[in-house]
C-alpha cells in the first residue's frame, strides 16, 4: 500500500515525504537534546548522591573507630590486675584467667565483631588469649602492627590483614600500657572482624546494581561485594585504581567486566583508605533510556499519523493539480504543433523568396544582356543611318554627275555589293535582337507581375528589330535591283 502511494516521482511523493519529515525531524532533534540534557543532569545528580554516600561512609567509619577506641578503654578495666602482675613479672594464675574468660564471653556476646582478644608482654610473648587456642600463641614481637603499638600511647589500628589464628580478614586494635618509668610493659590486642568494620560499607547500594568498596593504601580491596576478592584484587593494576590512589578524592569513569562504570571516591585519612561508590552507567541512564524508547515509539506513531494525513492531503490537492498539469501539457503540445506548422510555412516562404530572388537575378542578367544588345543595335542603326546618308549623297552626286556614272558604275556596283553585305549583317543583327527580345518576353512572363514592365520593353525592342530587319530587306532588294539594272 505504502509502496503504491510512493511509486514514481511526482508531487504526491514529495508532499508525503515533506510532511513526514516535518513531523519527525523536530521530534528527533528535540528528543536528542532532551536525552542529552537529561542524561547529563541525571549523571550529575547521581554523582552528587554517590559523593554524599562516600562522605557519609567515611564519617560512619570515623564514628565507628571512635566507638572502638572507647570500647578498648572500657575493655582495659578487667585486665588491670593481670597487667600489674605482668609488670612485676608474675604469671597469670588460673583464677584470673577464668575470670577474664567470663568477662570476655559476656563482652563478645554484646559485641560479636570482636573475634579474638590477646594480651602480650613488651617482648611480644602471648600471656593470655580468648578464645583460648591450642598451645601457646606465637610471638608477635616482630609484627608491624605490634611495633606500631609499642611506639604509641594511643589506641592503634592495623591495616586489614589475614592471620593464622583467625579464618577471616581482621583489623587489630592495640593499646600499650606503660609503667611509671614510661617503659612499655604489656600490649592488649583486640581482633575486629573485617565484616564488622566494613558492615556499613557493605550496606551501601547505588541504583539497582551499584555498590561501595574500600581500597587500602597499597591498592588491595578490603571491602567488596565478592568476598573472595578481598585482599586478593589489587587495583593498582588498573589505570582507574592508580588514579584513585593518586587523587584521593573525585570521580572516575572506567570499564569493568565489560560494563562502563562511574565511581565517586573519598579518602578516609585516619586509615589512608579510599572509599568508593560505583555504579554502571546503564543503570543510571535506565530511566532516560526508557524515556528514549517511549519517545522513539511516539516518533513512529507520529510518523504514521503524519503519513496518513499527508496521503489524505495529497489526494485532495494532487488530483486538481494533476488535472491542471494535464491541461497545460496538452496546450503545450498544441502550441508546439502550431509552432512546427509555422516553422514549415516559414521555410516554404523562405524557399519561394529564394527562388524569386534567383529568378529576378536571372531576369536582371537578361536585361543587362538585352541592354548591351540594344546599345549594339543602336550603334549599328547609327552606322546604318550614316551609311544611308552617304548613299543619298552618292545618289545625289550621281544625279549631279550622271556623266561620270558610266565611269564610276563599276565602283558603284562594288560599293552596292558591300552595302548588300552590310545590310545582310544588319538583318542578322535584327534577327538576333528579335530572338533576344523574344527570350526576354518569355522570362518576363515567367516573372509574373514583377516582369510585366520588362515584357513591354522586350516587345518594343522586338518590334524595332522586326522593322529594322524589314527595312534592311527592302534596302537589300533595292540595291540588288539597282545592281541588276546597272549590269543590264
Amino acid at each position: 500500500m505504502i509502496g503504491k502511494l510512493l511509486k514514481g516521482g511526482g508531487i504526491k511523493k514529495r508532499l508525503i515525504i515533506t510532511c513526514v519529515l516535518l513531523s519527525i525531524v523536530p521530534m528527533v532533534v528535540m528528543g536528542y537534546i532532551s536525552y542529552y540534557e537529561s542524561s547529563s543532569m541525571l549523571l550529575e545528580q547521581t554523582l552528587g548522591e554517590m559523593r554524599s554516600l562516600t562522605e557519609k561512609a567515611v564519617e560512619n567509619l570515623e564514628n565507628q573507630f571512635t566507638i572502638y577506641r572507647m570500647q578498648m578503654n572500657h575493655l582495659l578495666l578487667p585486665f588491670k590486675m593481670v597487667m600489674d602482675m605482668i609488670q612485676v613479672g608474675m604469671e597469670i594464675d588460673q583464677g584470673n584467667k577464668e575470670s577474664l574468660t567470663n568477662e570476655l564471653s559476656k563482652f563478645q556476646r554484646d559485641y560479636p565483631y570482636y573475634v579474638k582478644v590477646r594480651l602480650f608482654d613488651a617482648t611480644g610473648n602471648e600471656k593470655f588469649a580468648y578464645p583460648t587456642g591450642q598451645g601457646p600463641g606465637q610471638n608477635e614481637g616482630g609484627s608491624p602492627w605490634f611495633q606500631r603499638a609499642l611506639a604509641s600511647q594511643e589506641v592503634v589500628f592495623s591495616e586489614m590483614l589475614l592471620t593464622k589464628d583467625v579464618p577471616e580478614p581482621v583489623v587489630i586494635m592495640t593499646k600499650t600500657v606503660f609503667d611509671q618509668t614510661g617503659k612499655a610493659s604489656c600490649v592488649l590486642a583486640v581482633y575486629i572482624s573485617g565484616k564488622g568494620v566494613m558492615g556499613s560499607i557493605d550496606k551501601i547500594k547505588v541504583g539497582r546494581e551499584g555498590y561501595a568498596y574500600v581500597v587500602n593504601k597499597d591498592g588491595f580491596v578490603i571491602a567488596y561485594p565478592d568476598k573472595a576478592k578481598i585482599l586478593q584484587l589489587n587495583l593498582t593494576s588498573y589505570p582507574f585504581g592508580k588514579e584513585m590512589l593518586q587523587k584521593k578524592r573525585g570521580m572516575v569513569e572506567y570499564t569493568w567486566e565489560g560494563a562502563e562504570k562511574i565511581a565517586s571516591f573519598t579518602e578516609y585519612p585516619a586509615m589512608q583508605w579510599i572509599v568508593a561508590a560505583s555504579v554502571k552507567k546503564s543503570d543510571i541512564l535506565s530511566t532516560v533510556n526508557r524515556m528514549q524508547n517511549i519517545f522513539y515509539l511516539l516518533a513512529v506513531v507520529m510518523a504514521a499519523i503524519s503519513f496518513a494525513v499527508a496521503v489524505f492531503i495529497s489526494l485532495r490537492i494532487v488530483k486538481p493539480i494533476n488535472h491542471a498539469i494535464s491541461g497545460l501539457t496538452e496546450s503545450s503540445y498544441q502550441v508546439a504543433a502550431a509552432a512546427k506548422q509555422l516553422s514549415t510555412a516559414s521555410s516554404s516562404l523562405s524557399e519561394g523568396a529564394s527562388r524569386q530572388a534567383a529568378g529576378l537575378e536571372e531576369a536582371s542578367s537578361s536585361l543587362e544582356e538585352m541592354s548591351s544588345m540594344t546599345k549594339l543595335n543602336a550603334e549599328n542603326s547609327r552606322q546604318a543611318n550614316l551609311m544611308m546618308e552617304e548613299t543619298g549623297r552618292i545618289v545625289e552626286e550621281a544625279n549631279d554627275a550622271m556623266g561620270e556614272l558610266n565611269v564610276s558604275m563599276g565602283e558603284i556596283t562594288a560599293a552596292s555589293e558591300k552595302t548588300a553585305k552590310i545590310i545582310k549583317t544588319i538583318d542578322e543583327i535584327a534577327f538576333q535582337t528579335n530572338l533576344l527580345a523574344l527570350n526576354a518576353a518569355v522570362e518576363a512572363a515567367r516573372a509574373g507581375e514583377a516582369g510585366a514592365g520588362f515584357a513591354v520593353v522586350a516587345e518594343e525592342v522586338r518590334n524595332l528589330a522586326m522593322r529594322a530587319a524589314e527595312a534592311a530587306k527592302n534596302t537589300e532588294n533595292l540595291i540588288a535591283e539597282t545592281v541588276g539594272k546597272i549590269k543590264a
